[in-house]
């Protein structure tokens, strides 16, 4: 009962409903033109499957970002694991980290 009333009770409902409240697309509008921003996508991800981020894509288009944009990445889940990983597990996915690691060495070296 402990655990069950953590996680449903008035605590957490406050924080499911103000994160329920946040649609994605209509932050991404109002980034600043020209920021570079990367989508990851895990093809196991069943919290936010692929299908669901062209909204979101578009929302970060209109507002004129840069890439690299979508990264598809096969076989991780919401957490960047493989499918299957225990969610308390501590490190991404090589698939994920390259993808991290390109992003960020992508902005090192846009500002050379």
């Amino acid at each position: 009962a402990s655990l069950l009333n953590g996680l449903f009770g008035p605590h957490n409902a406050t924080f499911v409903r103000s994160d329920d409240a946040i649609y994605p697309p209509d932050i991404a509008r109002r980034v600043a033109h020209g920021t570079r921003t990367m989508v990851t996508c895990g093809t196991a991800d069943t919290n936010v499957p692929c299908r669901t981020t062209p909204p979101l894509l578009t929302a970060l288009a209109a507002a004129r970002t840069t890439g690299p944009g979508l990264r598809v990445l096969p076989g991780l889940d919401h957490f960047l694991h493989p499918a299957g990983t225990p969610v308390n597990d501590q490190m991404i996915a090589p698939a994920a980290q390259r993808a991290l690691h390109d992003f960020v060495f992508s902005l090192h070296t846009a500002g050379s």
